[in-house]
């Protein structure tokens, strides 16, 4: 599989291939709706699969669906190949991505070698909180929030440098479309109360998060 250039549209299989079927060996962790992969290519390129998927629980399953989740991976699409926004060391680097509606087949392939995640190195917190303070800075310049910052979607690279993987961007102060369950948004504890209510998120929850 070709790697070089643009982000390429990618069969299920193809991401099966890369994850040895998704075997556990190269489980990294669950993100809020989806796992991480390590991956490689048959010339032996280390990279990160990222697959959505939806939890057994009933009320998020109606609050979301499918129409969702395709929502989720269009925005990190628009993102992530936006040069002014996605040319940020911090932030994950496209290679490809999977939207087949037939089977519900959702993934996107990252050009990072995951050595771990956020959540597991603590002790190298500080270093870490630098490394994402200054994407979601780079991100709030061009006037774009994160509604979804949480420990396990930030995953260090070989070189233990963190980088930003699974997000929600909205415009900044633009009231999004409300799902009959908004707290799907973001993690528990850490969505805005006032976003629940009101549909508006500010730059400042971002930063709450990242404390």
């Amino acid at each position: 599989m070709e790697i070089d250039g643009k982000p390429k549209k990618l069969s299920w299989r193809d991401l099966e291939v890369l994850t040895d079927s998704f075997c556990k060996e190269n489980f990294i962790v669950n993100v809020q709706f989806g796992k991480l992969y390590r991956g490689k290519t048959p010339d032996a390129q280390k990279l990160t699969v990222k697959i959505w998927w939806l939890p057994s629980d009933e009320v998020c399953t109606i609050a979301l669906g499918d129409g969702a989740i395709v929502d989720r991976l269009e925005r990190e699409l628009l993102v992530l190949t936006n040069p002014d926004l996605g040319n940020h060391p911090n932030l994950v680097k496209l290679i490809g991505y999977c939207c087949e509606d037939q089977g519900s087949h959702y993934g996107v392939v990252y050009d990072v070698r995951s050595k771990d995640y956020l959540l597991n190195l603590i002790e190298k917190e500080n270093a870490a909180a630098l490394g994402v303070a200054r994407v979601l800075e780079h991100l709030h310049e061009r006037n774009y929030l994160v509604c979804n910052v949480h420990p396990t979607h930030v995953i260090l690279d070989q070189d233990s440098n963190p980088v930003l993987l699974d997000f929600s961007l909205r415009p900044d102060r633009t009231i999004v479309k409300r799902y009959p369950c908004t707290v799907y948004y973001g993690y528990d504890g850490y969505v805005d109360p006032l976003f629940v209510h009101n549909g508006i998120y500010e730059k400042r929850k971002n930063w709450e998060n990242l404390n």
